[in-house]
């Protein structure tokens, strides 16, 4: 029996010891979260929407933010204009290199694009920073930092620089496109409006925060429940909602992350806005829904 329950036990260890892992491995290569992101590099396709394939190169960049030193890459289409830029905001715990289908897509098709890390926004997070120091507000001031300088970019058309923003970068791209005057067109996918409430209800007060916590796999500090329960507004949608801009929401059906009701509701408050329902799909795409959602984005920022 002793002999049975040590093999047992020797079958079992490797099995938990190693699933976590399997699990981490297969999460980063399909949908570019946790400490494998980088591995979607493997696993992007390339969609092209235009009639004609465009080259493009892929340049890092790197720029001096009151946070720190911020790492982006520009996947730059060569015109002889100055031509319209679109920045990408990603989500919390994950990096540029989750967006790589999205913006080498976008740029076969045309559409220059910036794509950075925000400081201290994932666990391999190529921008200075630690996890613990972050928040929505100094990721707010990165954005501003990288929007700033983007204007001063040669090549591009400063009156025309689009945000495009993921989950709570959605949200930090929502409210830095309500505070700035300059950010042409607002592209929202599933954003984390819905974190606003739910941190508001778990911490009624600052004291109640604790000093550091793992939030989605990311060891967090203080500031970034401070700096939601101190947001002077009890209304986070219908304060983001005074951006005039063209906007346009992307958001899955079955999203159990980021509620899609929430996206119904700003939807309905911004003043010059539209919503892409994706039905079924959840936080996170893959595979066709991926697809529709790049396709909507091309579609939103080759308007002229």
């Amino acid at each position: 029996m002793k002999k049975k329950t040590k093999i047992l036990i020797g079958v079992l260890v490797p099995v938990v010891i190693l699933a976590p892992l399997v699990g981490l491995l297969v999460t980063g290569y399909q949908i570019g979260w946790g400490p494998f992101s980088s591995l979607q590099w493997y696993n992007s396709n390339c969609y092209t929407f235009s009639d004609q394939k465009s080259d493009y190169k892929i340049i890092d960049k790197e720029i001096k933010g009151k946070n720190g030193t911020i790492r982006g890459k520009l996947y730059y289409v060569e015109k002889k204009e100055k031509q319209p830029l679109v920045v990408f905001s990603h989500g919390l715990n994950t990096t540029m290199i989750t967006l790589h289908t999205t913006c080498q897509s976008l740029a076969s098709s045309g559409i220059s694009v910036f794509s950075f890390d925000y400081c201290g926004g994932a666990t391999n997070s190529s921008s200075d920073m630690s996890s613990k120091d972050m928040s929505i507000l100094t990721e707010r001031q990165d954005l501003n930092d990288v929007l700033d300088e983007a204007k001063t970019w040669d090549e591009f058309d400063s009156s025309k620089i689009s945000v495009a923003g993921y989950s709570q970068g959605g949200l930090v791209a929502a409210i830095t496109a309500k505070e700035r005057d300059d950010i042409y067109r607002l592209n929202l996918v599933y954003p984390a409006f819905m974190m606003y409430d739910e941190i508001r209800m778990r911490y009624p007060t600052v004291d109640l925060i604790p000093d550091e916590q793992m939030r989605n796999g990311l060891l967090t500090g203080k500031a970034y429940y401070k700096d939601i329960v101190e947001f002077p507004t009890d209304d986070i949608e219908a304060y983001c909602a005074s951006y005039q801009g063209e906007t346009l929401f992307i958001h899955g059906t079955n999203d159990m992350a980021v509620y899609y009701g929430y996206s119904v509701r700003a939807n309905e408050l911004y003043p010059n806005s539209s919503l892409i329902s994706i039905p079924g799909a959840g936080h996170g795409f893959t595979g066709e829904d991926e697809k529709t959602c790049i396709k909507a984005q091309y579609e939103f920022f080759s308007e002229e």
